[in-house]
């Protein structure tokens, strides 16, 4: 029992030690679809880096990282995220949505680049208000959070996420 414990006491802190080690990568040009593929394993420590991150350490390192994923997310010919203002409606905010987008493209590159809205919008929706909820006094106004948080609260969330898509 000790050895269990011990193995996931490792796993738990090299995870946070991997997010916290990630480095934003200079130089890149994203122009063909191999210069994607190239990045691929960047742009999910990114995604892991941006949501694990509090909101309040490495300013500067954040603002570069939102930089690269969003040009990563915008140009990939495989990452077609969908923002929807009634199903994420705190989507106004820069480090929430930088949140979404980072889960939509994790969930993306993870799952071999199969785009199911429904799931990923529900995975990113839950991904910020986890965030949110560790950052609440540093992430500013949020349109909707609170309304959402109430309705993850009660359980409905899912079923309102799913009806405005």
């Amino acid at each position: 029992m000790k050895t269990v414990k011990l193995i996931l006491l490792s796993l738990i802190l090299s995870t946070g030690v991997i997010a916290q080690s990630f480095t934003v990568p200079k130089n890149y040009k994203f122009k063909t679809e191999a210069d994607y593929e190239k990045y691929e394993a960047d742009a999910i420590a990114c995604a892991d880096w941006i949501m694990k991150t509090p909101l309040n350490e490495q300013k500067t390192k954040r603002a570069k990282a939102y930089k690269f994923l969003i040009e990563y997310v915008s140009g990939s010919p495989k990452i077609s995220a969908t923002l929807n203002s009634e199903a994420s409606p705190y989507i106004n905010n820069t480090d929430l949505l930088a949140v979404f987008l980072a889960s939509w493209t994790k969930s993306c590159l993870t799952q071999n680049y199969v785009n199911n809205i429904e799931e990923f919008t529900l995975r990113a929706t839950d991904d910020v208000l986890k965030f949110y909820k560790k950052n609440k006094k540093s992430v500013g106004k949020a349109k909707g959070i609170k309304k959402f948080l109430k309705m993850q609260k009660k359980g409905t969330l899912h079923a309102y996420v799913k009806s405005k898509l």
